[in-house]
């Protein structure tokens, strides 16, 4: 490996050296990377394509003037592409248009000119060779349901085309995830990279888990005699290189600068509990980390970093289902103990249906806190907060916060009793679908009076007479218990949060619901009014955490 260093010096100005590793002599180690340097250079192909994480993908328009420019380079060769491969992603991404235009032009030129030719010999025509046959097979390999079509050929706005179910859409439309991987093979693919260095910097950008480690796979593969060196956060890509190809980068608190630099595979522990976790092992002793429910495509996470802030010092993982943020809490939890590592972990269950006494022992018993509301977003109903908007005039409401809750989760009457029905016998393997449907979009004022025809109705979904009754009997226990709750004070903190806090930042006037969560907690951040006991009891939890 070569290492370049630039000092300055006061008499001579900026002293520049070029170094290979590993050697102690000074001179033989100059004149190694010398001669490195000089056979690099001689090399017509690309060695050496660094990929930077500032990559945005906005619409791209090549103006008419820009085409005499384009059509004169010969963007096939090797001497012309080698210089472009030490230039800004965005740049690159410009030049990656100008690139497919030309081609695209001068291919088709050429084959409609060989054409003519054969016509005017009487001779076979001449089979068309498509430049862009192997971006397009990388492309369907990673993305099944995407075809590269060609370039736009009609008007003054060119553009990159692609196919998705018969649906021509240019490269601008596609999704973050599909012009990710369409621009990063295409990058691939022009520079012909297939010795030397590829570097990307956070591979994981614009992907989900899946597609990144179908990518990661393919980009391992891509370079057939060479190295591909990726800088990330995902543990999905360490999952694919594995631990012996991956390596920790730690950095020092007090000044930010890496000072440590281990294999992953010589951390055995730190390696189990990165993958435990959900995340790579970077500084595992200094966070806390806390297992939500939800998935990642949920935003459950922006909300406890909302609520409980300070992300550089915790970490909220969506860990799937109730179940399943026990099993990987117990089993982090146990790992820790055995290998000593010190570590600070928690789980936050949402109370849902549960009565107090069960939240509590399922809290004692499995080291998880469990919410004192439905759900998370149940925080942001707190009628103080909501009478302190309508204060100001939000929405022109006259009613109090608890009427506002109270009549925007009557909406969602038939879809609470179903869950709390469904909630109450664990003996039933499985719920029918059309059990719940049958009751899910019905409000309480259209519920009430044909309640027993729609409780027969969800009924019927069961095999069963046991289970029918069974069922019928859970659901008058749970619209008798609604009928009861939806008055109380603290229906605010029973009802169902995701629905219900749509409804009111609908009444409320906002744009949307996350402008509604803003406000509130603008309100409490400020001052203005009192945190609810159930948010500080959430705070002190995190906050307690200790390995």
């Amino acid at each position: 490996m070569l290492e370049y260093r630039a000092a300055k010096d006061d008499e001579v100005g900026v002293v520049e050296q070029t170094t290979a590793l590993g050697i102690d002599d000074v001179g033989i180690s100059t004149q190694v990377a010398q001669t490195a340097i000089t056979t690099f250079r001689a090399q017509l192909g690309t060695q050496h394509l660094y990929l930077d994480a500032d990559r945005a993908y906005p619409p791209m328009q090549i103006q008419p003037h820009q085409y005499n420019e384009i059509l004169s380079h010969d963007w096939t060769s090797e001497a012309f592409t080698k210089q472009f491969s030490f230039r800004p992603t965005r740049t690159l991404y410009e030049e990656w248009h100008k690139y497919f235009i030309a081609l695209e032009e001068r291919v088709s030129g050429a084959h409609v000119a060989a054409i003519r030719e054969s016509r005017a010999t009487n001779s076979a025509a001449p089979e068309f060779v498509d430049p862009f046959d192997d971006y397009s097979s990388a492309v369907q390999e990673l993305l099944p349901h995407l075809r590269f079509v060609g370039v736009e050929g009609s008007g003054t706005f060119r553009t990159i085309l692609f196919d998705s179910a018969g649906l021509k859409i240019p490269f601008s439309k596609l999704s973050g995830g599909e012009r990710e991987i369409a621009f990063l093979i295409g990058q691939i693919d022009r520079f012909g990279l297939r010795q030397g260095l590829l570097m990307i910097d956070e591979p994981e950008l614009h992907l989900n888990p899946d597609l990144l480690r179908t990518w990661v796979a393919y980009l391992r593969d891509s370079v057939q005699d060479g190295q591909v060196w990726l800088a990330t956060h995902s543990l999905e890509a360490v999952e694919v290189a594995g631990p012996e190809a991956s390596f920790v980068f730690e950095k020092d608190v007090a000044d930010r600068v890496t000072r440590r630099v281990t294999a992953l595979v010589g951390r055995p522990a730190v390696a189990a509990l990165s993958a435990a976790i959900g995340a790579p092992a970077f500084s595992i002793s200094k966070l806390r980390f806390v297992f939500v429910e939800g998935d990642r495509q949920s935003r459950e996470r922006e909300r406890f970093y909302d609520l409980c802030g300070d992300p550089n010092l915790n970490r909220f993982i969506e860990g799937g289902s109730c179940h399943e943020v026990l099993r990987r809490l117990a089993h982090v939890t146990e790992l820790a103990a055995e290998t000593g590592e010190q570590l600070r972990v928690g789980g936050v269950l949402d109370r849902d249906f549960r009565s107090v006494d069960e939240a509590t022992l399922l809290g004692a018993n499995e080291g998880a806190y469990v919410l004192e509301c439905h759900e998370i977003e149940n925080l942001f109903l707190h009628p103080p907060a909501i009478d302190a908007i309508t204060a100001r005039g939000g929405g022109g409401e006259t009613r109090s916060g608890v009427e506002i809750v109270r009549d925007a989760a009557d909406s969602f009457a038939g879809l609470w009793i179903a869950q709390c029905a469904d909630s109450k016998l664990p003996e039933l393997d499985m719920t029918p679908k059309g059990a719940l449907s049958e009751l899910s979009g019905l409000a309480r004022s259209a519920l009430q009076p044909i309640w027993v025809a729609k409780r027969d109705a969800s009924a019927s979904h069961f095999a069963s007479h046991d289970e029918q009754t069974l069922w019928a009997q859970a659901l008058d226990g749970a619209f008798t218990e609604f009928e009861e709750r939806r008055s109380a004070q603290e229906w605010w903190s029973e009802c169902l949060g995701k629905q219900t806090a749509k409804t009111v930042s609908q009444i409320l006037g906002f744009a949307n619901v996350s402008v509604f969560q803003a406000n509130v907690l603008q309100l409490w951040n400020n001052g203005d009014i009192a945190v609810p006991q159930s948010l500080q009891s959430l705070r002190t939890y995190v906050d307690g955490l200790t390995s």
